[in-house]
């Protein structure tokens, strides 16, 4: 299937172009939890050897194929394919909207496992993958966000919701930490899977650049009080006036020349 054909900040990388297929290294990244350290950075998940599964909003997407080409080997992620209800898995073919997965850290043998308390719980990493069935809490499901089906695009927005108990799904935390929350609760429940580079682009400085008005933005409508807020839209303010009287200068100025022609021409 092909994906991700307009190439609006520069060269997409060309698995990018194609569907995720089983086996492939991901980066699971929170479009939804805009960071306040701006910059650009995007906040992305991570499993620490520890199994401790982390929300880290420091991240800038790195150029593919680079020296430091990857955000980092504890942000790596693959699907693993339940097979029925028992313990068989399948780690190649297309990963499709619908599948019931595990989702493997790739720099530890840790697997994602969401607890089950109600309202909200808390994501780690744990060494057994589990069975796969709807008993398991290393078993989850993957849909799209409007309801897309058929092959799972790099950037969909996404969910990734666990079968077991209240159905959560794995969801960016304030603290730091991972949580499981119901999709409805929270739009930080909404995932991009994205290459291991952080983004779909071969060079995403441009996307950065796009991105940090974005940031700005979105961050100034949270907290429209905040200085550096205020102070933009002042300056926003002033620039509009400016404008205003420029071209009110400029009509003036016409005015004035139309008036001494004008009077000229009656002379004659």
């Amino acid at each position: 299937m092909s994906c991700n054909s307009k190439e609006k900040y520069g060269k997409i990388q060309q698995s990018a172009k194609e569907s995720i297929k089983y086996g492939q290294k991901f980066t699971i990244h929170y479009p939804g939890w805009i960071s306040k350290l701006l910059e650009g950075r995007k906040t992305f998940a991570k499993m620490e050897s520890t199994g401790s599964m982390r929300t880290d909003n420091s991240i800038l997407p790195r150029i593919a194929g680079s020296s430091e080409s990857t955000i980092g080997s504890e942000f790596e992620f693959k699907f693993v394919k339940c097979q029925g209800n028992n313990s068989g898995v399948v780690n190649s073919g297309v990963v499709k909207y619908g599948d019931k997965v595990k989702i493997k850290a790739d720099n530890a043998p840790l697997y994602v496992q969401c607890g089950a308390s109600v309202g909200q719980s808390t994501c780690s990493g744990v060494s057994s993958p589990g069975d796969c069935g709807a008993g398991e809490w290393q078993t989850f499901k993957i849909r799209n966000n409007i309801g897309k089906s058929g092959p799972v695009c790099w950037g969909d927005d996404l969910y990734l919701i666990q079968l077991f108990g209240n159905g959560d799904a794995i969801t960016a935390a304030g603290d730091g930490a991972t949580w499981g929350q119901k999709p409805s609760i929270s739009k930080n429940s909404i995932i991009n899977l994205m290459p291991v580079n952080g983004s779909i682009y071969k060079d995403p400085t441009k996307e950065t650049e796009a991105y940090k008005l974005i940031q700005k933005s979105e961050l100034c409508k949270a907290t429209p009080w905040d200085p550096g807020c205020i102070t933009n839209q002042i300056a926003l303010m002033f620039s509009k006036f400016k404008g205003i009287m420029i071209t009110v200068g400029l009509v003036i100025i016409a005015l004035i020349i139309f008036k001494v022609v004008y009077k000229v021409a009656i002379k004659r």
